[in-house]
């Protein structure tokens, strides 16, 4: 699973932290935001996507998930999620990622009074999103954040019906919002997440500290993804260098004595 690490860093923080790249051979998951689809051309992006090429690396993209609303009742709101989205996925025609990851939008004391019409919105959506990526044999995964359980990501991938659909886990959000036992979404989804997204925390909010500074069982984390998803994408997701490099050295233990 070594080979599978992943860092996250957003666009704006690539060129400062290239040596460090250089150094470890972090594979890379890069943070687009809506900024950088209205800041950057697609020229940009075409340099940019020459500079990680050079390095040699794997690569894997997070789509700008702050204030979009794919499921969104208003209509305006969903086509500019659309538009954002989509956009996301002309990049990746040039940059050719392993795995795009969208977020569900879902607030369950906000949508829950209407699940059904949410999941019908949401649906309106992702089927022009992922008619998208069957064009460019591109995969995509929906991560959990304020989901409680898997219901949202089992009626989602159910009504969506494709191969290249699937999950991106976040430990660190299902130790303060998630409801069920950890082992539930991962007998799930199993080859379904094709990537997880790794970081700690004490279970009252999402923190993004080092792995080992909160209270997040990563010997049992990486035992269940040995079992269940050993081929998935394993994303080290830190606000800050050295907490990332924190987390790395002891993901590395951990990996090491499993």
């Amino acid at each position: 699973m070594k080979d599978n690490i992943f860092i996250s860093i957003p666009v704006e923080y690539l060129e400062h932290e290239i040596r460090l790249i250089k150094k470890y051979k972090f594979n890379l998951e890069l943070k687009i935001f809506s900024n950088h689809l209205d800041s950057l051309s697609l020229y940009d992006f075409i340099a940019l996507y020459e500079n990680i090429k050079s390095l040699n690396l794997r690569l894997s993209i997070h789509a700008p998930f702050i204030d979009m609303s794919p499921g969104s009742f208003d209509e305006k709101i969903r086509k500019v999620t659309l538009e954002r989205f989509l956009k996301v996925l002309d990049i990746a025609a040039i940059f050719k990622p392993e795995n795009i990851i969208f977020h569900t939008g879902y607030i369950d004391a906000i949508q829950g009074w209407f699940f059904d019409m949410w999941i019908d919105e949401s649906y309106k959506t992702w089927k022009i999103i992922i008619d998208y990526c069957k064009k460019l044999h591109q995969k995509i995964s929906i991560e959990n954040v304020f989901e409680k359980n898997t219901v949202v990501h089992e009626r989602l991938l159910k009504k969506i019906k494709s191969k290249l659909i699937g999950v991106c886990f976040d430990v660190g959000h299902h130790n303060v919002f998630g409801e069920i036992e950890l082992e539930k979404w991962f007998k799930k989804f199993r080859d379904k997440i094709f990537e997880v997204h790794i970081h700690d925390n004490d279970g009252t909010f999402d923190w993004h500290k080092a792995v080992g500074e909160g209270n997040i069982d990563f010997y049992k984390i990486f035992k269940l993804i040995k079992k269940y998803c050993p081929e998935a994408l394993l994303t080290l997701e830190a606000h800050d260098k050295d907490t990332m490099l924190k987390t790395y050295e002891n993901v590395i233990k951990i990996l090491e004595k499993i």
